[in-house]
């Protein structure tokens, strides 16, 4: 539980809510598109109609693929767990 709490937490302050990702220069920019929460409120700000700083299509397709990465990778555990008799 606190490992989880020790990944979430700095993803949030990554993520562009408290500062808008078009004013993120430098090494903060690049460290954004590597969290998932990064598409999902660029999507919310196209939502709401104040355009993003990515591309819609983008924040669709990162989200698709980071989804995909999550379930492959649980997927490979949940088996390797099973095979261990845990």
């Amino acid at each position: 539980m606190m490992l989880a709490a020790l990944v979430r937490f700095p993803l949030v302050f990554i993520s562009g809510i408290f500062v808008p990702l078009a004013e993120m220069t430098g090494t903060a920019s690049t460290i954004t598109m590597f969290s998932p929460l990064t598409y999902l409120v660029d999507g919310f700000d196209h939502a709401l109609g104040n355009g993003g700083a990515i591309p819609l299509v983008m924040d669709l397709l990162m989200l698709m693929a980071f989804t995909a990465a999550f379930l492959l990778a649980a997927n490979y555990m949940l088996k390797r767990k099973s095979l261990m008799g845990l």
